[in-house]
């Protein structure tokens, strides 16, 4: 059966969203360290997968180029977003950086060029109260604005230009190829912090980041960006809302967490935005 692009993108960000359960099976262990070994262990398989294709590990200077501007921005996407957490907490992190689908939109007509839809714009209203709605805050009334939330910010709209900058410059390369050379080209900057926050060599650290470099991210972000090159920019950020609802079973169903009726509201909210998606996005003419 073929996948359409908008059932890649969910089912992607689907086991994006058991990062946490990964992150909890090693609690010992930093976050730098982990980051490090899912991105190694993702290098690794792919290598392997890969290591008989020639052309896999061929690369023109346009293609290196975009390539490293690619893992450029994911690394200080994923650096910005770990700084807000620790700064400001898990869930207001994760309800800032829930703006990714307005960004998302907004950038589809400012650099590829699309109409931006009616449901669009309802899709994003949605996504926005469905995570405020599961994550039951009031964040904008709580404190002062400082360097945590703006760093959940600018982690959104990084990741945004992570999606566009795929979709206008690396749409032509293989997906596992892709992958590959995203994770690896950020080893290198993360191996000095690995260094200073280093790993507790164990099982758990093992399993842990087979799980994050396998699941998380081979399988997870080759689904995301093999959807991404046949959905339209405005719609990759609301279909990606649905890694904010599979966390909440998961803590239902695996740690025991009570399921309020907030976060039974915020699921439906998202699952309508991601169907509200289903629509044809018309291009607008670059010429006219």
């Amino acid at each position: 059966m073929r996948l359409s692009g908008e059932l890649k993108i969910l089912l992607g960000a689907s086991l994006f969203a058991f990062i946490p359960v990964g992150v909890k099976m090693d609690p010992a262990s930093s976050l730098c360290s982990l980051i490090f070994g899912r991105l190694l262990v993702a290098s690794i398989v792919l290598y392997l997968l890969n290591r008989r294709c020639k052309t896999f590990f061929k690369l023109g200077r346009a293609e290196f180029f975009h390539l490293v501007v690619w893992a450029g921005l994911m690394l200080f996407a994923m650096l910005f977003y770990f700084y807000a957490i620790t700064e400001i907490g898990v869930a207001v992190s994760s309800a800032l950086l829930g703006i990714q689908p307005l960004v998302l939109v907004l950038m589809s007509a400012f650099f590829i060029g699309e109409k931006i839809s009616f449901q669009a714009w309802a899709a994003c209203i949605l996504t926005l109260l469905g995570i405020v709605s599961i994550l039951d805050l009031n964040f904008f009334t709580q404190g002062s604005f400082g360097l945590g939330q703006f760093a959940a910010l600018f982690s959104a709209v990084l990741l945004g230009f992570v999606f566009v900058y795929q979709k206008k410059y690396l749409s032509g390369i293989g997906t596992q190829k892709a992958v590959f050379y995203q994770s690896a080209f950020q080893l290198p900057i993360l191996l000095p912090l690995t260094f200073i926050y280093p790993p507790i060599f164990s099982v758990d650290y093992v399993s842990s980041i087979i799980v994050l470099g396998i699941l998380c991210t081979v399988v997870s972000y080759g689904l995301i960006y093999s959807g991404v090159k046949n959905v339209a920019v405005q719609k990759i950020g609301i279909l990606q809302s649905v890694e904010y609802v599979i966390p909440v079973f998961i803590g239902l169903f695996f740690y025991n967490e009570i399921l309020s009726w907030k976060a039974i509201v915020g699921t439906v909210l998202i699952l309508a935005a991601c169907i509200c998606v289903k629509v044809r996005v018309k291009k607008i003419s670059l010429n006219s």
